[in-house]
């Protein structure tokens, strides 16, 4: 079977039998919320230790809080665009990177907000919900396809679409404006600056997520180029690597080789990861190896 009739190559992820990452984080966000809905019908009081205090916060507390969705259109709203970004950032760049984006999404949304509200005389706040990690995965899904079209439904009604680029200057500016306007003047009851509305969204965490989805996307960055310039180092020691004149320099045992470990990368960060120049010798590897 030749490489470009395998799942990664037609845009699909393998077929493993075994739940994706973004496929189990959403069915734990979901138990908890059940739980939730339980703990509120009994007056119980089960998930109050996964919560961030602001008063009192513990260690375990910076990651758990992420998985504490307490209303409907917050767990339905974050669930939707962790189902579309999640599986996007998986599928192309690999598990290690989900995972990696998500819970340093998650720590990151959780130290931006509890700095901005260090100064409270009075902290009563606590925090809940996974943004933070949704909008680092969204920073990583976007950024390297700001032109691509996405179609949003307002209101879960009218459909209307807009370039990414759009999608996160728009998502980037409202966080910024919710942050100065609502959430950092309603924290520390300042006299001179004081809240403009109300709307109980930590906006703070959001800022978060999209710094540390910026600082990924850097790395991805800078990964790449690195392998790039090997790639091309490679070009000018052996001018004719990777091409069909050569293949007869290489021997069965060696071509196998080099095949394995473009297809161990791809296992570990997924197809995106690869190089042009890879993805060329995939293809020339796996057709004159079948």
């Amino acid at each position: 079977m030749g490489i470009g009739s395998r799942a990664y190559m037609q845009s699909r992820p393998p077929s493993s039998g075994w739940p994706s990452s973004t496929h189990c984080t959403l069915a734990v966000l979901f138990f908890v919320f059940f739980v939730s809905l339980v703990e509120a019908a009994t007056h119980s009081q089960w998930l109050g230790w996964m919560r961030l205090d602001e008063s009192n916060p513990r260690f375990w507390q910076w990651l758990t809080y992420g998985f504490i969705h307490v209303q409907f259109w917050h767990i339905i709203g974050n669930g939707l665009a962790l189902w579309w970004l999640g599986k996007d950032v998986e599928e192309s760049e690999g598990k290690s990177i989900y995972w990696i984006t998500l819970i340093g999404g998650i720590l990151t949304g959780a130290l931006i907000w509890r700095l901005t509200g260090m100064g409270n005389p009075e902290p009563t706040f606590s925090l809940g919900g996974i943004s933070g990690g949704v909008c680092a995965l969204m920073l990583v899904a976007l950024a390297k396809q700001l032109e691509r079209g996405i179609t949003l439904l307002i209101f879960f009604i009218i459909p209307v679409t807009f370039r990414a680029r759009w999608v996160l200057i728009v998502s980037i500016t409202f966080s910024f404006l919710g942050w100065i306007f609502n959430e950092l003047p309603d924290r520390h009851n300042w006299q001179f600056w004081r809240p403009v509305f109300f709307d109980g969204v930590a906006h703070s965490a959001h800022l978060g997520g999209f710094l540390f989805g910026w600082l990924m996307w850097i790395y991805r960055q800078q990964t790449n180029r690195l392998r790039g310039d090997a790639l091309r180092l490679i070009d000018k020691i052996s001018p004719n690597f990777g091409t069909k004149n050569n293949f007869s320099e290489f021997n069965p045992s060696q071509a196998r080789a080099e095949l394995d470990q473009l297809l161990d990368k791809i296992s570990a960060e997924g197809f995106g990861s690869l190089t042009p120049k890879e993805k060329d010798r995939l293809r020339d590897l796996s057709d004159r190896l079948r």
